[in-house]
């Protein structure tokens, strides 16, 4: 009786451990901009369907819990953004996924990394630096956090003084692949056989970020490449951060040159990664 009780609280814990993990998934999509709305609401459906969906299924299965910062049209604020990124509670086993959606400029006095600032609602102070907003999500101790600014990254001649200070992130690229285990799926190994950060941004300094006509219909190119990337990752099930990131980086760059009237755009990204090691 004594084992079967140990046995059954051995299980309980088990199961709370598992019951733990989280995926954040923050998103912020400007969906009401006379500009890019629209195309940006094709872009938020596309994800939704294709990627976060499949995700959490898969990571569902594995223990995780999901908890979705869904944030548009009257919640797409600067203020919203600070407030989530401020008050977000997240365990070292937990997994952070930011994706910004709208616009974003680098100022020539402010911008002093290779990532933009986003601009919300207009270039003003409230303005937040992607790099600062990566970093304090970093801060939150994650186990893997994942930061995307889709969004332009060309300089605007506005001279304001932004509250936040932008920064300077470390940009070395380590990484070490591991070994998708059996049994896994190539969704669920991304996410929970890495641990580190990766921040992302869909156009490189002095770059516009474009939408495009798609078999999808019209939306934002990164995107696009993003999730058709990913789908073709999942198919082969061979998934490497490294390559991934490369190989978008790639195809947008493709895409946005073949393209008539539009300035070549290729995004830019950091990251600092290992593989989580199996125990034998």
């Amino acid at each position: 009786m004594k084992m079967k009780l140990i046995l059954t609280f051995s299980l309980f814990c088990f199961a709370f451990v598992l019951s733990a993990q989280t995926a954040h998934w923050i998103t912020f999509v400007d969906t009401d901009d006379s500009a890019i709305g629209e195309l940006n609401i094709s872009s938020k459906k596309l994800l939704t369907e294709r990627f976060f969906n499949l995700i959490n299924q898969e990571l569902r299965d594995k223990g995780y819990r999901i908890k979705t910062y869904d944030n548009y049209s009257g919640n797409y604020s600067s203020v919203s953004c600070r407030n989530i990124v401020d008050n977000i509670i997240c365990d070292s086993s937990d997994i952070i996924l930011f994706y910004y959606i709208g616009h974003g400029y680098r100022s020539q006095k402010t911008s002093r990394s290779a990532y933009p600032l986003l601009a919300f609602s207009s270039y003003s102070e409230q303005s937040i630096p992607l790099a600062w907003l990566h970093n304090s999500l970093k801060e939150k101790n994650p186990m893997l956090l994942i930061t995307i600014g889709v969004c332009s990254n060309i300089i605007v001649n506005h001279d304001n003084k932004l509250e936040l200070d932008d920064i300077i992130l470390q940009t070395d690229k380590l990484v070490e692949d591991c070994d998708n285990d059996k049994g896994i799926s190539s969704i669920a190994h991304s996410f929970i056989n890495y641990s580190g950060d990766i921040i992302v941004c869909s156009a490189s300094p002095g770059q516009d970020s474009w939408g495009v006509n798609t078999s999808e219909g019209p939306m934002d190119l990164f995107s696009y490449q993003f999730i058709s990337t990913f789908e073709k990752a999942i198919v082969e099930n061979n998934f490497s951060w490294a390559s991934f990131w490369e190989e978008v980086a790639d195809e947008t760059y493709k895409v946005s040159e073949a393209v008539a009237n539009l300035r070549p755009q290729k995004p830019v990204f950091s990251y600092n990664l290992k593989g989580n090691k199996k125990s034998k």
